[in-house]
């Protein structure tokens, strides 16, 4: 994911989303600055997975999924499964959407997962890891549409991490040790499963590729429910308040949702 892959960051930290009312939202790496978004609620998906279960709706420029907050040290590994799905590539613009699992902080990151790339009006899929503020690192691994993954990232104490990603349809896997770069201070005290427009290096983002639905299942955080700890809802929207992609409610175990994609 370097700037040339689509998921260069932008140097400053910047704040992807708003957690509530008028109160700022938490710094996260290379995501643009999202102001409180007025209006009424986004229309929700009615997928298989839509159920009961619902928790705080926030707007992000550019996540739509779910987050688990708490206090540092709350996490130690988050993992999902989902299957890559297909884009449609609309025009010569650039267009790309990723899917990943990941503990944060603001200004740091850990994460793993796939992007799909519109270029010229074809598509490309890749897959990578990445430790914010450091770069991203890209995987030389085939993956198609319709290709299974699983994704897991792992504190293992001291400041090491490890960062899994299998294509259970290929049959590879890739497994990274890696550590935050020097300077910085993981808390661990969030913990995500997300499909995201990836940002520029101006930290605006690209437009967002129409992935139809991807379906997040299996998802695990402490290897409990992602649903246990209820986390923030997440809705990508544009700046006029148009929804982007939405996710679905968490299902009734608490493991699984959809999310749609809406507009590029």
């Amino acid at each position: 994911m370097p700037a040339q892959r689509l998921l260069a960051l932008a140097a400053s930290v910047a704040v992807i989303a708003v957690l509530g009312g008028a109160t700022p939202a938490p710094a996260v790496p290379g995501r643009p600055a999202v102001s409180p978004v007025p209006g009424p609620p986004p229309t929700r998906p009615t997928g298989a997975l839509a159920t009961h279960q619902r928790f705080a709706e926030h707007d992000s420029a550019n996540w739509a999924g779910y987050m688990a907050s708490g206090d540092p040290g709350a996490f130690t590994r988050v993992q999902a499964r989902w299957t890559q799905p297909a884009v449609t590539c609309t025009g010569t613009e650039r267009q790309s959407s990723s899917f990943w699992v990941g503990l944060s902080d603001p200004g740091v990151i850990e994460q793993t997962g796939t992007t799909a790339i519109c270029e010229n009006g074809r598509p490309r899929y890749d897959v990578w890891y990445e430790m914010y503020p450091a770069l991203p690192v890209e995987y030389n691994d085939p993956l198609e549409p319709g290709d299974e993954l699983f994704a897991r990232v792992e504190y293992l104490g001291g400041n090491s991490y490890e960062l899994t990603l299998r294509n259970l349809t290929k049959k590879w896997a890739e497994v990274s040790y890696a550590e935050p770069p020097a300077g910085t201070v993981p808390m661990r005290t969030r913990a995500e499963v997300i499909a995201e427009a990836p940002g520029k290096p101006d930290g605006s983002q690209w437009p967002l590729a129409d992935f139809g639905t991807v379906s997040f299942t299996r998802a695990r955080v402490n290897g409990a429910p992602l649903g246990t700890f209820s986390p923030d809802e997440f809705i990508m929207v544009t700046a006029d308040d148009h929804d982007k992609a939405a996710p679905s409610e968490l299902s009734d175990d608490g493991t699984a949702f959809d999310v749609t994609w809406k507009h590029s």
